[in-house]
């Protein structure tokens, strides 16, 4: 994704697949890609998780919580 797309951001949402687990290890790429490329340091970033309403999770909550502290 070009720099532009991230200029001037207040907000930023990650999304990945929960029956996917190689989605959600990449997020560590888009939030690099967010700090590098944003051009303020004041926004919000957000996760979501796709599918989250099917019983059988492939992502650890552990994993979850811990990607953010």
């Amino acid at each position: 994704m070009t720099a532009q797309y991230y200029r001037n951001q207040d907000a930023f949402i990650l999304a990945y697949d929960c029956m996917r687990p190689k989605t959600f290890q990449s997020l560590q790429n888009w939030l690099d890609d967010v700090k590098e490329n944003a051009n303020t340091k004041n926004y919000v970033v957000a996760m979501t998780g796709a599918k989250a309403d099917i019983d059988r999770d492939e992502v650890d909550k552990l994993q979850i919580r811990d990607f953010f502290e």
